[in-house]
């Protein structure tokens, strides 16, 4: 059997984190960027009407085409994706036993994919930093009872800390588990 490359860098079960703190695509560079799309993606991104949702589109595309890249020897451009009926995106080109599976999160300024082989995979990112006035009335709706107990009950300089440590696992493995929401 023919090496794909993946078994010299991720073995059954292993996993990569990445991450990218992009710079804006301007000239040249977007010119480049906007190659490595599909056409869907293309589309995609000429439909975002407001410039940093669209940046972040790009940037995460790009990062994900040109990791992807780093475990198999085809070009960004040629990465192939369809989505489950939940909307997680796999990717099709490496045929029906691929064992191949990413995850990707980002959010303005930072991207970050999870690279693996023969395991299921979320990641999520968010800015800890932003403002969050909401903050108990989306932890009564998605926390447990207890969870959002016990965040009330922390000082408040530790609550923001604790709402993103609980969200992001949530989020991870909501995406991890490929059925979105439903779960």
């Amino acid at each position: 059997m023919r090496s794909t490359g993946f078994e010299q860098s991720l073995h059954d079960g292993a996993c990569h984190l990445w991450h990218w703190r992009p710079a804006a695509f301007e000239g040249r560079l977007r010119e480049r960027a906007l190659s490595f799309l599909s056409p869907e993606e293309l589309a995609r991104h000429s439909r975002y009407l407001v410039p940093q949702p669209g940046r972040t589109f790009l940037a995460a595309r790009v990062f994900l085409r040109s990791v992807l890249s780093i475990y198999h020897p085809l070009p960004p451009r040629s990465w192939q994706f369809e989505t489950n009926p939940w909307g997680r995106p796999r990717v099709t080109n490496l045929g029906p036993r691929n064992r191949f599976d990413f995850n990707l999160s980002h959010k303005p300024g930072q991207v970050t994919c999870l690279v693996g082989y023969g395991r299921d995979l979320g990641v999520d990112v968010e800015d800890a930093a932003a403002n969050r006035p909401y903050l108990f009335d989306i932890a009564d709706r998605f926390f447990s009872s207890s969870e959002a107990a016990g965040l009330r009950a922390l000082p408040p300089p530790n609550q923001l800390e604790r709402f993103y440590e609980l969200w992001t696992l949530k989020e991870s493995y909501i995406k991890a588990r490929g059925i979105g929401l439903s779960l």
